[in-house]
């Protein structure tokens, strides 16, 4: 995947996490600090409580400072005031040692209580203070909230064209573009996929999935198609090109459809390969005949009523005499098609292989039976020994009891 980035440095604002965070405030003359608790610094601003300073006159100043636990360049202020009492103009300063001020952003008239302020990139402080100029006759300010976002680096979104690949299209045929497209950042999002031809906007979708449907070229010639994705900062990457080639479908081939790389026939009939054979199969569901060899690597046929119900319970198992007799009568197995039929009407390969798994599973339960049998039989031998010796014993006995007399 390409990306492309823009001469512009992008950035995210997060709101700030701030723990243990002063609010400071002081008023012109006064030579002591005034540290107001509890002022929170948690995502939801300085807090919710109402924060009054008082002037000792017309001219005076106020200031309010926050601090925090690091360092970090500041790129938008959000500001609640009272609607009553809040400053017309005040400026935004940073430092980290209280004692170098560096002015970020500036103020100069302002009519409303509540407002966000975006901020330049003027370095990272971890204290930040607001200078507010009272007015003639002001008693002071309400600053009910305060939010400070910081400026994290942004990571341009990602993009991928789906469709369509590289390939060949006839011409006038509608083509469907597609692309995925994601944004990685923590509060980044997908702000439009833009879909061009060579350097023509197509068309913009802003919504997943992003596509693009109504474009049906009609110029004999190669077109390059790609999309960009544009996120929520306005960072923008592009994805690969897809080389697509019009032409015009050749008479002869006015049937078949190029698709991409795919090709489609529209008849209806049969298509030939090779010519027509000699003899008609007579089969009405025949598309394809192929007067040749094929070679594949893999051939995958659908197959209804395969043969498993050999193995069911009441499956009736003919005779090894009954077998016999039909071997020596027609030349083949039972089920099986003979050769002249194979040479008149070939071989349907799904029923073939039906049938050779049907004879597999029955020479499987004849070599079952004939093993049962053979356990039988040398229980009966098992029991015949044992029965011999027993008989012999009784002889040896008798022997010995006429030898006495």
């Amino acid at each position: 995947m390409l990306l492309l980035f823009s001469a512009k440095i992008y950035s995210q604002c997060v709101t700030v996490t701030r723990s243990n965070a002063q609010v400071q405030s002081s008023t012109s003359g006064s030579t002591t600090a005034d540290y107001k608790e509890p002022y929170r610094a948690f995502d939801t601003g300085i807090g919710s409580d109402t924060s009054h300073w008082s002037t000792d006159g017309a001219g005076g100043w106020q200031w309010i400072a926050t601090s925090f636990p690091e360092a970090f360049s500041v790129c938008q202020v959000s500001f609640v005031w009272g609607t009553d009492q809040f400053p017309t103009s005040f400026s935004i300063k940073g430092t980290n040692d209280y004692w170098h001020w560096t002015v970020i952003k500036t103020v100069t008239y302002n009519s409303n209580s509540t407002f966000t302020l975006d901020m330049p990139d003027s370095g990272n402080f971890s204290v930040y203070q607001i200078d507010m100029a009272l007015s003639s006759g002001s008693t002071g300010y309400s600053l009910y909230n305060c939010i400070f976002r910081k400026r994290v680096a942004n990571t341009p979104p990602e993009i991928n064209l789906v469709s369509p690949t590289s390939g060949t299209f006839i011409q006038g045929t509608n083509i469907q573009l597609s692309a995925t497209a994601q944004d990685n950042d923590s509060l980044g999002s997908i702000r439009k996929v833009e879909f061009y031809q060579d350097s023509l906007l197509l068309g913009t979708d802003s919504v997943a999935p992003y596509s693009y449907t109504s474009w049906t070229p009609s110029t004999i010639r190669r077109y390059k198609i790609y999309a960009k994705a544009t996120d929520n900062i306005g960072a923008v990457s592009v994805s690969d090109t897809s080389l697509i080639d019009i032409t015009t479908a050749p008479p002869a081939l006015k049937n078949w459809i190029l698709t991409g790389n795919n090709i489609n026939n529209s008849n209806t009939g049969i298509v030939f390969v090779g010519g027509v054979p000699a003899t008609s199969r007579g089969d009405t569901a025949l598309k394809l005949s192929v007067n040749g060899n094929i070679y594949a690597r893999k051939l995958t046929v659908t197959q209804l009523n395969w043969s498993d119900y050999v193995f069911d319970p009441g499956y009736k198992l003919r005779p090894l005499k009954d077998v016999e007799n039909y071997i020596q009568k027609n030349k083949h197995l039972l089920d099986m098609p003979s050769a002249k039929e194979v040479a008149a009407n070939g071989l349907s390969v799904g029923d073939n292989q039906a049938n050779l798994l049907k004879k597999v599973e029955e020479l499987t339960l004849y070599i079952i039976q004939q093993d049962k049998q053979q356990e039988m039989q040398r229980k009966m031998l098992e029991e015949q020994r044992k029965t011999l010796g027993l008989m012999k014993e009784e002889i040896e006995l008798l022997k010995k009891r006429r030898t006495k007399k």
